[in-house]
């Protein structure tokens, strides 16, 4: 069985999509098997499913797949699960994105996306999309907010619990790869990221522009200005201090794949 010569264990919105657009000719796959993986992954965190059995969806799911570079947004949910089933000649990288930045950023996608579901132009189930979005965080019901988003107190609420989820998720990447297989970059040196992969997998990727990026937020700038001033509003809360450290220690600690001082465990 081919395994990937590359895993994306990053979150949403940073930068995945880019990464599969840059090589989709090499062998790069994109959300593969999206609905299914993430039914069972939830499955799995839930106590619904064993272990053994997430393990064999792993490896069933490359063999469909046969990706080479595997940029799905899902897999950092099981970054430990994925690094204990694939070998160690796979390389993992990921991208730090700015958690504020981020939690504005990925509101606005997940806005859109309840847009098209109240539209029906999305193939993704009203259902499955409430639960992979409360899996994350509490309330995030991407039609809920839509239905909500002129709310202020539910914009906080929400905002809040999207910045834990980032710190355990990032907490969890971190703690789960050994540091000489984890490349990690900033989303601002994406353009790095995707000469480090070239390299990995032997193609030539010669930029000498910036990364074009791709899946920018579409979310209209109504949406966007209520979420912005919701962060504002939410600046001196404790859990704002507490991401924004820990996102500038990984940076110092991890960029590009150098180990860390200490362990990242609270």
């Amino acid at each position: 069985m081919e395994y990937p010569a590359v895993v994306n264990l990053s979150l949403p919105k940073t930068g995945s999509t880019t990464i599969y657009t840059y090589f989709e000719d090499s062998g790069a796959c994109h959300e593969g098997l999206h609905e299914q993986t993430v039914d069972l992954i939830i499955d799995y965190r839930q106590g619904e499913i064993e272990l053994d059995g997430l393990e064999a969806m792993i490896v069933r799911r490359q063999k469909y797949l046969k990706a080479k570079i595997d940029s799905s947004t899902f897999l950092h949910l099981i970054s430990r699960e994925i690094v204990d089933v694939y070998p160690e000649g796979t390389s993992y990288l990921t991208i730090l994105r700015n958690p504020v930045q981020w939690v504005k950023s990925y509101l606005g996608m997940l806005y859109q996306f309840g847009k098209a579901l109240q539209e029906g132009s999305t193939p993704f189930g009203r259902a499955w999309a409430a639960r992979y979005g409360t899996f994350q965080a509490e309330e995030l019901d991407p039609v809920a907010l839509v239905q909500n988003i002129d709310d202020s107190c539910y914009l906080e609420r929400v905002s809040q619990n999207l910045l834990q989820f980032w710190i355990d998720s990032e907490l969890k990447i971190f703690n789960s790869v050994p540091s000489n297989r984890l490349y990690v970059f900033q989303i601002e040196a994406l353009g790095d990221a995707l000469e480090l992969i070239s390299k990995i997998i032997g193609t030539d990727l010669i930029l000498d522009q910036p990364a074009q990026k791709f899946n920018e937020s579409t979310a209209d700038s109504f949406a966007k200005a209520l979420i912005a001033e919701s962060l504002e509003r939410s600046m001196g809360a404790p859990l704002v201090a507490e991401s924004l450290n820990l996102y500038k220690d990984l940076c110092g600690h991890r960029l590009h794949g150098l180990p860390p001082n200490e362990s990242f465990v609270n």
